[in-house]
């Protein structure tokens, strides 16, 4: 009797030779979410499945079809700024507001998203930061909860405050006004990590000194 091949290890195999066009991998989605769907399971259900490495790969397509479904790509674009450090930071913002969405609606989202907040690094084609972990997990928390450790946020992130969330919140259900607020507090996290970059600069004495040397 033959092995049962789980169909995640195949596309994994398949994704990783990078020849999976958009239609191909929006295909994918679909028949992933068609046989493998867990969200009319009870919690307990879901929380109780063995095998990590599909709760693993389940996450990952929950959080990009969570961004697809619930991100216009017009909008986005619209508020895309030229310095990758901010367009980053505004994909961020972008999905912690389209994965707070899928949350309310699937909870199996909802857990295998979760499962993973851990490596953060597996949804983003970028590594994120200390400061771009913490917002994004913190985005997720507080417009969830509508809770916050102000004194967390101010020892991780000082450029925003209490207001700057619940605006967010505010605006959840429409991304043309989230994405222009998110770029404004964007803009202002880059000017303060800019500063801060420029202060730990070697002073033009220091400078003078080592040409001496």
């Amino acid at each position: 009797m033959k092995k049962k091949i789980s169909f995640f290890k195949l596309f994994l195999s398949f994704l990783k030779t990078g020849t999976i066009s958009f239609g191909g991998y929006m295909m994918l989605i679909a028949m992933i979410q068609k046989e493998f769907t867990i969200n009319n399971k009870s919690e307990s259900e879901i929380k109780n499945l063995n095998n990590s490495e599909d709760i693993f790969l389940r996450g990952w397509f929950d959080f990009k079809s969570l961004n697809l479904r619930y991100s216009n790509k017009i909008t986005f674009k619209k508020y895309l700024p030229k310095k990758e450090s901010e367009r980053q930071l505004l994909e961020l913002f972008n999905s912690s507001r389209s994965i707070h969405l899928g949350f309310k609606n699937f909870i199996g989202c909802k857990i295998n998203i979760k499962n993973n907040l851990k490596h953060l690094d597996i949804f983003f084609d970028f590594k994120l930061s200390k400061k771009e972990s913490f917002l994004f997990k913190s985005f997720l928390e507080y417009f969830e909860t509508k809770k916050i450790n102000i004194k967390k946020i101010n020892d991780e992130v000082t450029e925003i405050n209490r207001k700057d969330y619940e605006q967010l919140l505010k605006n959840i259900n429409n991304q043309d006004k989230f994405l222009r607020y998110s770029l404004k507090l964007i803009r202002k996290i880059c000017r303060s990590d800019n500063n801060s970059n420029e202060e730990n600069l070697p002073q033009n004495d220091d400078l003078k000194k080592d040409d001496k040397e």
